[in-house]
């Protein structure tokens, strides 16, 4: 039995918290999907894409110390972060594995109570194209500041900031993964498809944002809001370690938090609730990494072999 618990435990200890995150997750869906797989079409590719996955932190892992370029070297770390692109996508087929309709009305409801309208189809009165293209510069402006962030982090402060990011914003894609399956909500977008009386129409920032409709959205994933959840953990990642790049960061992230609702991806109940979640995920995610750091026998949280 030593003969397999020792090399566990040895390879347990060069994984950073964000490494066994990941992988622990995956397995996580992948069992999800086995226990469900009467509900998921083609279940046995998601399993094994899984597994790949799987075996892909492991070698991104196992590869990253030996790293003979700083840019090789923060390619790999940050692989934790490009399996959730993938698992994007893989969420969007698992959405009723538990449940078989949507809670959109209980959402509109809710909401009916407390304003009195449906803040998606009254937000029309503000619909302009300098009005829309300058939510949307906010609500497309997220996407690539992830990884100049995570660049940032790495090169201008020091690895072990980056690792620290990287492991909240899992954490973050994470929980608001599960909230998708848990209560899957499709959006209004989708909800009132038909209602809506105007177009958004914008300029080059929108058209961005019509090829992220077509090629990267499906109904669902809105509760609570990944880009809420995400935007959060980087402002406080970023006011931690870098200031700079916070201050820079504020206007597009308070851009796309009113662009959740205007563009009519989110209620506001979604981009709220993933506001909340964010916060929650920026505290807990340092003590995970400790936590993690002291099972391992001691160690600096998020510690990373720096390339030579």
């Amino acid at each position: 039995m030593d003969d397999i618990v020792t090399p566990l435990k040895a390879w347990a200890r060069t994984l950073r918290a964000a490494d066994a995150f990941c992988i622990l997750y995956l397995l996580l869906l992948t069992a999800l999907i086995c226990v469900a797989s009467p509900r998921v079409p083609h279940w046995w590719l998601l399993a094994s894409a899984n597994i790949f996955s799987l075996a892909a932190i492991v070698v991104a892992r196992r590869l990253a110390p030996a790293a003979r370029t700083n840019s090789l070297h923060f390619i790999l770390n940050t692989a934790p972060l490009m399996l959730f692109v993938y698992l994007w996508s893989e969420i969007g087929m698992l959405q009723h594995i538990l449940h078989q309709g949507w809670f959109d009305q209980t959402v509109i409801d809710f909401e009916h109570r407390i304003f009195g309208v449906d803040l998606s189809l009254w937000a029309e009165r503000f619909i302009s194209r300098p009005v829309t293209e300058w939510m949307m510069f906010g609500y497309f402006g997220y996407l690539p500041a992830i990884p100049l962030l995570a660049a940032v982090l790495y090169f201008r402060v020091r690895p072990k900031a980056m690792d620290a990011f990287v492991f909240a914003m899992t954490l973050a894609y994470g929980t608001c993964f599960l909230g998708f399956i848990l209560f899957p909500v499709e959006g209004p977008r989708f909800h009132f498809e038909g209602r809506y009386t105007y177009d958004l129409s914008g300029y080059v920032c929108r058209s961005l944002t019509r090829l992220m409709e077509t090629y990267g959205h499906y109904p669902g994933g809105s509760f609570p809001s990944p880009h809420s959840t995400a935007g959060t953990v980087m402002l406080i990642v970023a006011y931690r370690y870098h200031r700079p790049s916070f201050w820079v960061l504020v206007p597009v992230i308070g851009t796309f938090y009113l662009a959740t609702v205007y563009g009519r991806y989110h209620y506001i109940s979604d981009t709220v609730s993933g506001i909340v979640l964010g916060l929650a995920v920026a505290w807990a995610a340092p003590r995970i990494e400790a936590r993690w750091a002291a099972l391992q026998g001691g160690g600096t949280p998020g510690a990373t072999p720096n390339p030579p």
